[in-house]
């Protein structure tokens, strides 16, 4: 009796499990009459969109290095200009003044480049460049060069000394003092004279008896000059 209660039981747990199974691979088919067809179609499309990333060629993905511009100098009292530079062969490169475009030219064989005639504005120029190939692709501009164009003289002003003066032996050397503008260099007879940041300056001149010619000149970064003569006499 015992054991025919435990087949019975083991009989009705044996059929509960079936009857589980069988929901389970129900529910399983229902679902996928209901939700494969979507899924078919959504893996197909992106299957289809990766296939079309991978075949279409992607826009300016090679990489077009900066031209070089040689160097330029700093301040020039020169309006116009030449500028030459390198980069590769066959390539285009726009030169681009204060912001604009100015002017562009092909790149030689042996890879360099020059912009004649260009025109300088009174002041601070920022002059940079950039490659362009043959497809339309563009590198970024090389690094910005900047060139001061002035005219301008300098002040030069004589403080400690004037013209036909004589001094005497005690003062010799003469200790020469002035004024020029901030940035300007300064010589005494060719010799550098000692400039601060504010424009000021002085040179200790030798000086002989009798007459002595002093020629004083004040120089810009842009080459620009004041020059000025003195004569001084010494009395020993």
């Amino acid at each position: 009796m015992a054991r025919s209660r435990i087949n019975h039981r083991l009989e009705k747990e044996t059929k509960r499990n079936l009857l589980f199974i069988i929901g389970g691979v129900f529910l399983l088919i229902l679902l996928g009459f209901t939700l494969g067809p979507r899924l078919l179609v959504q893996s197909s499309l992106l299957l289809e969109n990766e296939s079309e990333n991978t075949n279409k060629p992607k826009e300016n993905q090679s990489i077009v290095a900066p031209p070089t511009v040689d160097q330029l100098p700093k301040a020039t009292n020169v309006q116009i200009i030449t500028i030459t530079g390198s980069s590769f062969s066959g390539e285009t490169v726009a030169l681009f003044l204060n912001g604009t475009e100015a002017k562009s030219t092909t790149i030689a064989d042996d890879g360099s480049f020059t912009f004649e005639n260009i025109e300088l504005t009174q002041g601070e120029n920022d002059i940079k460049a950039r490659a362009l190939t043959s497809d339309n692709k563009k590198s970024n501009f090389s690094t910005v060069q900047t060139v001061l164009f002035s005219t301008e003289s300098p002040d030069l002003e004589i403080l400690s000394i004037q013209d036909n003066e004589t001094v005497q032996k005690e003062r010799n050397p003469l200790r020469i003092d002035g004024k020029t503008s901030v940035g300007s260099d300064v010589t005494v007879n060719n010799f550098a004279a000692r400039v601060d940041d504010k424009g000021n300056f002085t040179y200790s001149l030798a000086l002989r008896n009798g007459e002595n010619s002093i020629i004083i000149k004040a120089v810009t970064d842009a080459g620009n000059t004041t020059e000025k003569s003195l004569k001084i006499f010494l009395n020993e």
